[in-house]
C-alpha cells in the first residue's frame, strides 16, 4: 500500500530552506538574494524522490536574452503532465522569457537520473540537498547529528529501488569498514516492469520475493570480503519510506527476516536501528524474532 504523500507546499519550503553554496553549480555565484540560482538539478531530483515523474531539461542557449543564455540549461520536474518547477524563482522576471522557450520542441528533453548521476559534481550536490530536507522535514529529529546516521542515509539515497531505500553502515573498532544499499540485481529486473513487483506484496511479507539485494547482505559481503568476522562487527541500518521520509521505529526491532537470518547465519551479535531519536541496539536472535512477526503478519510497518 502506498503511504501518503507529503504536501507540494511543504517539500518546497523544506527545499528552500536547505539550499546554500555548496547545493549551487557555480557556488561562487551563489547569494542569498537569488538563493534558487543554480540549484535545479539537484532540486528536481530531489522532487522526483517525493514525487516520482520525469526529469525535463530545458536548452536555453538559444535565448536572445543573454541572462537566460548565459545559464544554459534548466531542469524542472513533470508530474502527472503538469510542471513543477520550485528553482523557477532564480530567473525573477525573465521567467516569462524562460516558459517561451518551452513552446519549441527542439528545446526540451528528458533526463534520467542515471544520466544525471555519471557528473560526480551533480550527484554530491544532490546527496548535499538531500540530507539537508530529510533533516528539515525530521523535525529536526536528533540522529541527524549522528555521522554514522547520515552515512546509512546517504547510502539509502542513492538506492533504485521503487519502494523503500535503505542504508547499512558496519563499524569495527569504532571505524567503518562497510557500507552499502539495496539495489536492483541484474537477473530479477524483469520483475521491475513495468513497476517494482513489492509494490504489490505487503511490506515484510513474502520476503524471498524482490528485485534488490538488501543493504545488510551488501555490507556483510564486504565485511566478508575483507575477512572480517561479522561477530567483530556492529551494524547499523537506516532507511527511507516509499513517501520519501526517513524511516523512524516505534520499538527497537528489525523487521526483515531475509536480513536477520543472514545475520544469524554469519555469526553477527548486533544490529542498530533507529528508534526515538537514538539508536537502538537489537541482538541479532531478538531480530530473528521479531522479523518472524513482520513476516507472519502479526506486526505491520
Amino acid at each position: 500500500m502506498t503511504q501518503n504523500r507529503i504536501d507540494a507546499g511543504i517539500l518546497r519550503g523544506a527545499i528552500e530552506r536547505s539550499w546554500c553554496k555548496d547545493t549551487c553549480n557555480e557556488p561562487n555565484k551563489w547569494s542569498k538574494e537569488n538563493p534558487a540560482g543554480g540549484q535545479c538539478v539537484p532540486t528536481a531530483l530531489v522532487v522526483q524522490d517525493f514525487f516520482g515523474g520525469k526529469i525535463i531539461r530545458l536548452d536555453l542557449s538559444k535565448s536572445a536574452n543573454p541572462r537566460i543564455a548565459g545559464v544554459r540549461s534548466h531542469y524542472f520536474n513533470e508530474i502527472g503532465g503538469k510542471r513543477i518547477d520550485f528553482s523557477a524563482s532564480q530567473f525573477s522576471q525573465d521567467y516569462f522569457e524562460v516558459q517561451q522557450l518551452l513552446q519549441n520542441s527542439g528545446n526540451v528533453s528528458e533526463r534520467s537520473r542515471e544520466e544525471l548521476f555519471k557528473s560526480e559534481n551533480v550527484k554530491a550536490r544532490y546527496l548535499m540537498l538531500r540530507l539537508a530536507v530529510a533533516r528539515d522535514l525530521s523535525g529536526c529529529n536528533p540522529l541527524f547529528k549522528n555521522a554514522v546516521y547520515r552515512r546509512c542515509l546517504l547510502q539509502a539515497f542513492q538506492s533504485d529501488c521503487e519502494k523503500s531505500k535503505f542504508g547499512c553502515v558496519a563499524r569495527r573498532k569504532g571505524r567503518e569498514v562497510a557500507a552499502g544499499f539495496n539495489h536492483k540485481l541484474d537477473c530479477f529486473k524483469d520483475w521491475c516492469e513495468p513497476e517494482c513487483i513489492r509494490k504489490k506484496i505487503t511490506s515484510r511479507t513474502e520476503s524471498m520475493i524482490g528485485c534488490c539485494a538488501h543493504a545488510e547482505e551488501v555490507a556483510l559481503v564486504s565485511v566478508r570480503d575483507q575477512n572480517i568476522h561479522p561477530a567483530e562487527c556492529d551494524f547499523y541500518v537506516a532507511g527511507i519510506s516509499e513517501n520519501g521520509l526517513v524511516l523512524v521505529k516505534a520499538e527497537p526491532v528489525h523487521s526483515c527476516i531475509r536480513c536477520s537470518t543472514q545475520f544469524l547465519m554469519h555469526h553477527a551479535q548486533r544490529i542498530h536501528v533507529p528508534c526515538d531519536g537514538k539508536w537502538a541496539r537489537v541482538l541479532i536472535r531478538d531480530a530473528v524474532r521479531s522479523a518472524k512477526k513482520y513476516a507472519l503478519g502479526e506486526k505491520k510497518v
